[in-house]
């Protein structure tokens, strides 16, 4: 991907996605109740997007891998969690991170019993109760089960005093952007275990890549695993507003479900319209075989059956 889509795709994300969602984390005032449901409106809502950056592979890298928030939310959202169970030896968890998903879980918790849902008040003055979505519970259930799984490592007050983002902003940035320490904390981490910090939070990557962090996103887990289920789950993302889905798939028959998925939606389509071009043009387009080898080419064939 080319800098100049680069900066478009990171001014449309700031702009639009993170600037709403900003706005919304102003309002709730650090309450992280609805953080899972402004990340599945991202994903799922038309006409949205939520830009994580490509995935880097650290191919020579041995160390483990620091979990954020962002991350463990979209994998929840998009139900990919269970990778993590395949891979769990491969990370750490910040303690404060645990804690933030245990309290939502003791919060909602408590809230069921005051009233099964939250008053919303309209415009015109009325309210109306609207009912809070299991699904949400058990989502925080299902990270915090994952998290008890990984290795969790604690940060002190004193490395949060001490600790400075771009060379002058530290603690100030992560309490302007209303944001819990657990961000902060698996910075930290990355910055003093020399570690890989997976961030699916677009301005957290910004800031981590400037202060000199080492960073990817949680899809770099799909070239660690069988490539059938990577497949099947690149597939799933593909009809998502997750930007940018990692290019895999078995065959040309879903290569061209794939891409058909990819370029629904303005913004998508504002996207993946110019890197399929650049792909084609290059006729780089990664397959795989029957023996499960991977190979480039086939994109041609693509193009042709797709309408």
């Amino acid at each position: 991907m080319n800098k100049r889509i680069a900066k478009k795709l990171k001014n449309r994300y700031w702009f639009n996605s993170y600037r709403k969602f900003k706005q919304k984390m102003e309002e709730l005032d650090k309450d992280y109740e609805e953080y899972l449901e402004l990340v599945g409106e991202l994903l799922y809502l038309e006409d949205q997007a939520l830009y994580s950056g490509n995935a880097v592979i650290y191919s020579n890298y041995d160390g483990k891998y620091v979990l954020t928030l962002s991350s463990l939310a979209v994998m929840s959202q998009l139900n990919v969690l269970d990778v993590l169970q395949e891979l769990s030896d491969e990370f750490m968890v910040p303690q404060s991170l645990k804690m933030l998903i245990k309290k939502q879980i003791e919060g909602i918790s408590e809230q069921e019993q005051i009233s099964p849902g939250k008053l919303h008040i309209s415009s015109d003055g009325n309210m109306t109760l609207i009912k809070r979505s299991p699904e949400i519970f058990n989502m925080w259930k299902k990270m915090y089960e994952i998290c008890e799984g990984i290795e969790s490592v604690e940060v002190t007050d004193r490395e949060r005093a001490a600790f400075k983002l771009l060379g002058n902003y530290d603690e100030a940035l992560f309490m302007k952007t209303k944001c819990d320490m657990c961000q902060m904390d698996a910075l930290i981490i990355a910055q003093r275990e020399n570690a890989v910090v997976v961030l699916d939070d677009f301005f957290f990557r910004m800031v981590s890549e400037a202060s000199g962090i080492h960073v990817t996103n949680f899809t770099f887990m799909l070239y660690q695993i069988e490539r059938e289920k990577a497949a099947e789950i690149a597939m799933n993302m593909s009809k998502t507003n997750y930007i940018a889905t990692p290019l895999i798939y078995l065959d040309v028959e879903s290569g061209k479900k794939f891409w058909n998925n990819l370029l629904k939606g303005k913004i998508k389509k504002q996207i993946y319209g110019r890197q399929f071009s650049s792909l084609h043009q290059k006729d780089l387009f990664y397959t795989t075989n029957e023996t499960g080898q991977g190979n480039y080419g086939g994109l041609s064939t693509v193009m042709e059956m797709m309408d």
